[in-house]
């Protein structure tokens, strides 16, 4: 190795060298922006799963019966978007019915 090594010029090690730190620098950089940007997105997609909940654990209820219904959220239509709406299904979790889901 060191003879293959010598037997190149200065430059041709240089460039290797240049070469070789680069590498190294774009890795850590794009592992340090990869777990980065995981972190967030999985962060917002957290606080995006716990405020679904918290709208579903509102406006749904238990019938006497054990049944699931749905009661019309109390907001006004121009403040949430029907995008903005969570999808959601309820299944027993016993017998693998499936007992509600929204619209």
């Amino acid at each position: 190795m060191t003879r293959w090594w010598r037997s190149h010029s200065v430059r041709v090690r240089l460039t290797l060298w240049y070469l070789a730190t680069m590498a190294i620098v774009l890795g850590v950089y794009a592992a340090a922006i990869s777990a980065f940007v995981g972190r967030s997105e999985s962060e917002a997609l957290d606080r995006q799963l716990r405020r679904d909940f918290q709208w579903i654990l509102a406006t749904i209820y238990y019938t006497p019966d054990g049944m699931v219904e749905w009661s019309e959220p109390e907001f006004s239509v121009e403040l949430v978007a029907p995008d903005d709406l969570p999808w959601f299904q309820i299944w027993h979790p016993e017998t693998g019915e499936l007992l509600f889901h929204s619209s």
